[in-house]
């Protein structure tokens, strides 16, 4: 039986569950041209972040790039920085001979426990960072990466010597990745990471890595430089309405000039890292992300608050919605269904209320979609669909009925349902009727003579049929849901089986 061939990640390198790790590293490779980027890693030790950087190193070196370096930020000294100093007998002058590891002489450099390094490294690094200038020589890096623990504090004592950077310093790294830790992968992850342990020092690059790895940076430029001539513009209309919402928040969070010149190109740079990653992508989640880790302020003890700065994406989106939609809908260039998806998803596992998950659900009404009442219980039941995590296998049995109706009864009365009833209700009373409405087949036209109402019957029936398949999950763990599709597929195959749908409704209601 013939493997199928595995797609360009992590795994290849030797690494698991670092995929976006992994996919956001390559960011340099598109940016270098637009700004001295500066890329950091933040973890605990043996999370892979030097491991990562130098496999990329002997990857993109045996891809026809140039060397790659590490160095250790603590021990680097001045031969490190240079080389050799040596006089010149014809200009009477003393010239630099650089050593063949002497930073000068490497295209692609990590700079790993950058905050250990002592204040006068520290000095030499800002203007390396800043200029790829070391006192005013230049070297020849054009992808620079650091890493470091996080920094030590009241909360955190794990990392003796480790200190906060010098603001100036931190000002110049222009994305950070935070490592997961062992405890945040996925079962399937850990247990690869623990099988791979006696492999580590065997990887090395194969040639049809090689090949992958020269054909994404190919697609990934491709479509950078496609983005920038086609979305600049209005990414560039985004960031100057996060620095509004930001200032409104009184978040203490400031948008400078330099920060907002780093969030431009990491916008249209993980864009294009997610078409070539994943052969699809979504300017909206693009700018999410690159929001998120266009501002390092942890590397040098300044905190910020990740939800104001959802907050202020949600907003933006949502007042570029209200100057012109048409500009909005070519930025919002995917789907209704998985744009919403990831902020009610959030919303609901962030502990929001009832009242404000309602109103999100809201602002995402699709006035102009196909079925707007579907679309719109297609929100509700992302929220309530939470609870489902395992991949339908099969569909009820008719003779399995009863053992469900138990289970219906049974979930009625937990706080989940109530929690869920209580969306569902607040959803209604918020929901505003669209101007486009498609008549669902199971309405009964004679009992709705007006849209209206037709409207408010084909809500509350789509919402039971949510909470009637999240009793049946409850119940039968062979069955799932990791999407909406999945989720409704699986409401829909089941409701045909049983044949049943009106009388689980009654149990819902509260009537025998």
């Amino acid at each position: 039986m013939s493997s199928k061939k595995k797609g360009y990640s992590a795994e290849l390198l030797g690494l698991h569950g670092l995929d976006n790790e992994f996919k956001l590293a390559h960011l340099p490779f598109l940016v270098v041209n637009d700004v001295f980027g500066v890329l950091a890693f933040q973890g605990s030790s043996g999370t892979g972040k030097t491991t990562l950087v130098n496999r990329l190193g002997e990857l993109n070196e045996k891809a026809g790039g140039g060397k790659h370096g590490i160095y250790s930020a603590d021990k680097v000294n001045y031969e490190d920085f240079y080389g050799c100093p040596m006089p010149n007998h014809d200009s009477k002058a003393m010239d630099i001979y650089p050593f063949p590891n002497s930073i000068s002489t490497k295209q692609l450099l990590l700079i790993d426990e950058l905050n250990r390094a002592t204040y006068e490294n520290q000095e030499k690094f800002l203007s390396l960072f800043a200029s790829r200038q070391i006192d005013g020589m230049p070297v020849q890096c054009k992808y620079m990466y650091v890493a470091m623990n996080p920094v030590m504090n009241k909360k955190n004592d794990k990392y003796d010597g480790t200190q906060p950077l010098d603001k100036a310093l931190g000002e110049r790294i222009t994305f950070l990745i935070n490592m997961p830790n062992f405890g945040q992968l996925t079962t399937s992850d850990k247990l690869k990471v623990i099988m791979a342990c006696n492999n580590q020092s065997s990887w090395e690059p194969s040639d049809s890595l090689v090949q992958q790895h020269k054909e994404f940076l190919s697609k990934a430029r491709e479509v950078y430089s496609s983005a920038k001539e086609e979305h600049m513009q209005k990414v560039g209309e985004y960031i100057c309405e996060v620095e509004a919402q930001l200032k409104n928040q009184s978040s203490g969070i400031q948008l400078e000039g330099r920060r907002a010149q780093f969030l431009l190109t990491n916008v249209l740079g993980i864009y294009a890292l997610d078409t070539a990653f994943n052969k699809t992508s979504n300017l909206e989640e693009s700018a999410l992300q690159a929001l998120i880790g266009s501002f390092p302020n942890s590397l040098w003890y300044e905190e910020v608050n990740s939800e104001a700065l959802r907050e202020a994406h949600r907003q933006s989106l949502h007042m570029l919605q209200l100057d012109d939609s048409s500009r909005t809908k070519s930025f919002r260039n995917d789907s209704l269904s998985t744009r919403a998806l990831k902020e009610i998803t959030e919303a609901a596992q962030a502990g929001h209320t009832i009242e404000n998950i309602s109103k999100l659900i809201t602002m995402h009404w699709p006035d102009q979609e196909e079925d707007p009442a579907g679309h719109a219980i297609w929100a509700f039941s992302v929220v309530a669909g939470l609870k489902g995590r395992r991949k339908s296998q099969s569909v009820l049995k008719e003779n399995e009925f009863k053992r469900f109706e138990d289970a219906c009864v049974r979930f009625r009365e937990n706080k989940t349902f109530q929690y869920y009833k209580g969306v569902q209700e607040e959803f209604i009373k918020t929901a505003k009727f669209p101007s486009s409405y498609t008549r669902p087949d199971f309405v009964d036209r004679a009992t709705t003579p007006n849209a209206a109402e037709e409207f408010d019957t084909s809500i509350r029936t789509y919402t039971e049929a949510v909470l009637f398949t999240l009793s049946l999950m409850e119940e039968f763990p062979e069955l799932e849901a990791n999407s909406f599709d999945d989720f409704g597929s699986l409401f829909l195959r089941t409701a045909n089986t049983v044949g049943e749908f009106n009388s689980v409704s009654r149990i819902y209601s509260g009537e025998k």
